[in-house]
């Protein structure tokens, strides 16, 4: 069951959607009529590359909720947050891909987060 991105907190200063995988549809082309689209694959998940933006007071809630087992678990347990779509902001249940897990840049008292995220289908 996924956990809730902690309220008041700032969300996801920025994100730009990626995908990497198969094709979902090929186009078929029979002997008589249009052309037409087949599928051949399920959607593959999106993945988002993500950038968090805290000052002290906000670093310090994002990490204790990020590295609480009741919640996300050092990133291994996915989460809700909202996220800018194609479609507007969506709510999405997403995990930290391990591989990308929090680049951290210090501003002064601020502190930028980098991250992969992949929607959990």
């Amino acid at each position: 069951m996924a956990v809730r991105y902690p309220l008041g907190l700032r969300t996801i200063v920025s994100a730009s959607k990626i995908r990497k995988s198969d094709p979902v549809a090929s186009l078929a082309m029979p002997r008589r009529g249009m052309g037409f689209l087949k599928p051949v694959a399920n959607i593959p998940p999106s993945e988002w590359e993500v950038s968090f933006f805290f000052d002290a007071a906000e670093k310090r809630v994002f990490l204790m909720w990020f590295l609480s087992p009741d919640y996300c678990d050092r990133g291994r347990a996915p989460f809700t947050i909202n996220i800018r779509t194609e479609s507007g902001n969506e709510s999405k249940t997403v995990i930290f891909l391990p591989d990308s897990l929090l680049p951290a840049t210090q501003q002064g008292e601020c502190m930028s987060y980098t991250a992969k995220l992949r929607e959990v289908i």
